[in-house]
């Protein structure tokens, strides 16, 4: 089977989670005897004809995406390569929906949606009045209030009528819609009640199989994983949590690990006398998951969370708030790690603390995150890929 993937590199040396679990099937589909390649648009000279062995074309119009420039080589490449699946990794960016949705090839097009269904709504229902971000600044908090009431009024309407026609123009102009998680399937119905289930499929991100087992100790870490900010990963929600756990475990350290403005959140630290938080920057955190104890993400939002299930390969025990649907896809609340009830501050703080204290539990949560992750190995999930490519072919 001849597989083209869609890329969109805007920052190619930063590889963000939805380009990491491309290259993760391509490599399997291409081991499996399938020919897959990458076609990328970037305005960045950073390019590589190659990424993890998996060959990467790029569009020859790196200035303006949707260009007929472009469609004709996309169209060209389709044919000349005789690519059956076009898989459309970027539905969010309407420059490529208008690309993918114009080419009118025999090329089967799969388009898939990385994000929770309502992400958007919800980073935007909780954008307001946060207290990390605005400080004293008074000017701040009375914009916060005029925008609030302007959110309540018009945009939150406005954004689920946005909502509708992204999710509506996806179904139409695809051959299905693959979605993270079973979970989705209702709340993408919703934004397109005629949406039928034989259209919609569920695959979980997959991770490559690794053999570890924990032999060591491991050290009083806690990990925090993603970009650096205020909108969908919520940094300040870990910095709040981290100042209350601080007072009664002196000698548990905080790791921030992610792109960002680094030097801003260092001051953020510093101006609030957080104690133990270190901001590691941009890095490969395999590393910092085989030492971590414990890794906490505080999203509003999430499509999957994919360093919930890197850190479960190495026993490292995962928190997270139950704010997406997928999350109960790879926690099992007290088993495998803690789902903590949406933006409950007191829960978290509480569910941390019981982790910190009790060395055996953690080992416990740790050995069955080891086991329950393998549900998600490469191979599985890239065989389930393929039968149902060969269904709509």
């Amino acid at each position: 089977m001849n597989i083209l993937i869609t890329s969109n590199d805007s920052y190619p040396q930063y590889m963000g989670g939805d380009k990491r679990v491309a290259i993760t099937l391509a490599k399997e589909w291409t081991q499996c005897g399938h020919n897959v390649f990458f076609l990328c648009y970037s305005p960045s000279l950073l390019r590589k004809s190659e990424v993890d062995g998996i060959e990467q074309l790029f569009f020859p119009d790196n200035n303006h995406l949707f260009s007929d420039r472009n469609l004709s080589f996309f169209r060209k490449t389709i044919m000349e390569r005789k690519v059956q699946i076009v898989l459309h990794q970027h539905p969010k960016v309407p420059e490529f929906n208008r690309m993918c949705f114009s080419l009118n090839t025999s090329a089967k097009l799969v388009s898939v949606v990385h994000f929770d269904i309502a992400h958007e709504e919800k980073v935007l229902a909780r954008s307001f009045f946060v207290k990390m971000r605005n400080g004293r600044n008074i000017k701040r908090w009375v914009i916060d209030g005029f925008l609030y009431v302007k959110y309540l009024l018009f945009a939150k309407r406005k954004l689920y009528n946005e909502l509708v026609r992204l999710y509506t123009d996806i179904y139409e102009h695809s051959d299905c819609v693959a979605l993270l998680s079973s979970s989705y399937i209702d709340s993408f119905i919703n934004y397109v009640p005629y949406a039928t289930k034989r259209k919609l499929l569920s695959l979980n991100n997959p991770v490559k199989s690794i053999n570890y087992l924990p032999t060591i100790p491991k050290e009083k870490i806690v990990l925090w994983v993603g970009r650096l900010g205020y909108d969908t990963k919520r940094l300040d929600y870990m910095l709040k949590i981290w100042m209350e756990i601080n007072k009664s475990h002196p000698d548990w350290k905080l790791k921030i690990l992610g792109s960002g403005d680094w030097n801003y959140w260092k001051r953020i630290i510093a101006q609030y006398h957080i104690k133990n938080a270190d901001v590691v920057g941009f890095c490969n955190p395999t590393e910092y998951y085989a030492k971590a104890s414990i890794l906490c993400m505080t999203s509003v939002a999430e499509g999957w969370g994919m360093v919930l299930v890197e850190a479960q390969q190495y026993g490292c025990v995962p928190m997270a708030y139950r704010s997406y649907a997928a999350l109960d896809d790879i926690i099992v609340d007290g088993e495998n790690g803690y789902s903590v009830k949406a933006f409950d501050q007191n829960d978290y703080v509480n569910k941390l603390r019981r982790l910190m204290d009790d060395v055996d539990l953690r080992r416990r949560m740790a050995m069955r995150g080891i086991e329950s992750v393998k549900r998600f190995d490469v191979d599985k999930i890239a065989a389930t890929w393929i039968a149902h490519f060969e269904s709509i072919l």
